[in-house]
This record gives structure tokens, sequence and C-alpha cells, in this order.
């Protein structure tokens, strides 16, 4: 469903073309921003255009959450 999906904070969303699952973290109304972390771990803004060119469907967390937050933990030196 390409453009058909709001940003949610705390939502996981599938890219059907790319299979990439992202969850939305943070959203910047003001800037027009819409910031995601990637399974691996990758921190990405997206603009708001390029968000809603997306093909994108709602996601189920994936199993082994652990692995995109293992990787933030260790960029924040803990």
């Amino acid at each position: 469903m390409i453009g058909g999906l709001h940003p949610l904070i705390g939502k996981w969303y599938e890219n059907v073309v790319t299979q990439d699952v992202m969850q939305v973290i943070d959203i910047d109304h003001e800037n027009g921003v819409v910031d995601v972390q990637h399974f691996d771990g990758t921190i990405e803004g997206l603009g708001m255009d390029e968000w809603y060119s997306l093909d994108l469907e709602l996601a189920e967390p994936p199993e082994d959450i652990e692995g995109a937050f293992d990787t933030m933990q260790e960029l924040e030196g803990e």
C-alpha cells in the first residue's frame, strides 16, 4: 500500500519491496522527518515525502528483537 500508512512511534513496518523491517522511533513534524530503526540497528531519518513513497505494511516486531537494540547499546557505550 504505497503512501497509505501514517508513521506511528513504536510501530513496526515492513517495506514490501525490500522486505526490510523497521520501527518508527521518532517523528519530527516541524522538520518533516520520520526517524526509523532498522532491525540491524541502523537509524535513518526519512523525509515525509520519502516515507509516503514507500510500499509499507504494518508488521509484527521481529522474534529476535534483541539484535537491533544490542547494536544501539554498543553505540551508546553501555
